[in-house]
């Protein structure tokens, strides 16, 4: 009998260690990820918000003509709001959640943290066409004879933006990313114009976000002559942008997007030297247009942003980035040789 009495107390203490030992099944349920979206025409934003942070960050994303996987790292509960449109559907598959997107030419990916947010900016075919500006360009004058050009001795420091960064891709396809291609074609601007003695710097040297504050005040400390920002586009020709001018007030004077209204005229006539330049050596079509963006608004310097063909349109192979390179090189020295 006492023998009989140790023995189920010695049972009873193996399974209440086991018990404690063992995960409790506690019913929860996986991570829960909210959808959303917002719809215009030729344009799609999808946001996938999440509480936990790991979901959207180790989340892979994967495109092949209309169709977008996604593939989060652990199971998840899908809570999506009321679609009511035939844009795009969406499946959800274990881990990984399907969207499929109508008429879908490429997409633009970001990454959030507060809250933690995946969002997809889909660009979408349309049939829209859109008309350039009438310039107002003075008549071009052919050169007597080619000659090498020559640096310009006021031109000796240059700050070069190449957008995007890190887990903001820009524009992306299967194949190729924005933040990518254009961080090859700026180390290749600062090659070339290094050779010409002139002192370059780069908002980033590599594959990491940086965000606008900081682009900003790098290249207000490096107080340059020139400032080129470099981007794509999502149609077949090249976008150039300068900032807004506008009348000069008392309160705007000590604005950081004001910083611009000094060198707005030149930053004008750099842009449609390279424009020129753009027509001529690659055939293409060029816009120009004026937006304050913040980078090129807030530098005491000729600043531009150039948008480059999207890559479904544009064949970015080494001949075409160099072609690239050498028509901006030649707009800018050919503007920098104006001014003497």
């Amino acid at each position: 009998m006492f023998m009989r009495s140790v023995t189920i107390k010695i049972l009873a203490c193996i399974v209440l260690a086991v018990s404690v030992l063992l995960p409790v099944d506690t019913g929860a349920s996986p991570g829960v990820i909210v959808l959303r979206y917002s719809l215009q025409e030729g344009f799609l934003r999808i946001v996938l918000q999440a509480e936990d942070p790991a979901l959207i960050r180790n989340s892979k994303v994967f495109t092949s003509y209309s169709l977008v996987k996604i593939a989060f790292p652990e199971d998840f509960t899908l809570s999506p709001v009321e679609i009511r449109t035939d844009v795009f559907e969406f499946n959800k598959k274990g881990k990984n959640l399907y969207l499929n997107i109508r008429n879908l030419k490429w997409i633009k990916l970001m990454r959030l943290k507060s809250p933690p947010r995946l969002v997809l900016d889909a660009y979408l075919q349309t049939e829209e066409k859109v008309l350039p500006p009438k310039e107002a360009a003075p008549p071009e004058k052919k050169p007597e004879e080619e000659k090498e050009k020559i640096v310009a001795v006021s031109l000796k420091r240059v700050v070069l933006d190449a957008g995007h960064g890190g887990d903001d891709l820009g524009i992306f396809t299967s194949r190729i990313s924005e933040k990518d291609i254009v961080l090859g074609i700026v180390r290749s601007l600062r090659k070339e114009l290094r050779k010409r003695g002139i002192k370059v710097s780069l908002t980033r040297r590599n594959d990491r976000h940086m965000s606008i504050m900081k682009r900003i005040l790098y290249t207000r400390k490096k107080n340059p002559d020139l400032l080129i920002s470099i981007h794509m586009t999502t149609s077949n020709h090249v976008a150039i942008y300068t900032a807004r001018k506008k009348e000069r007030t008392a309160t705007e004077l000590y604005l950081l997007t004001s910083s611009q209204m000094k060198s707005i005229d030149r930053s004008r006539e750099l842009a449609l030297k390279l424009g020129k330049v753009f027509k001529e050596k690659l055939d293409i079509q060029v816009f120009y247009r004026e937006f304050d963006i913040p980078l090129i608004a807030s530098v005491q310097c000729p600043a531009i942003l150039i948008e480059l063909p999207g890559p479904d349109l544009f064949e970015y192979n080494r001949a075409s980035k160099q072609n690239i390179v050498n028509a901006i090189i030649e707009g800018v020295l050919e503007k920098w040789e104006s001014e003497q």
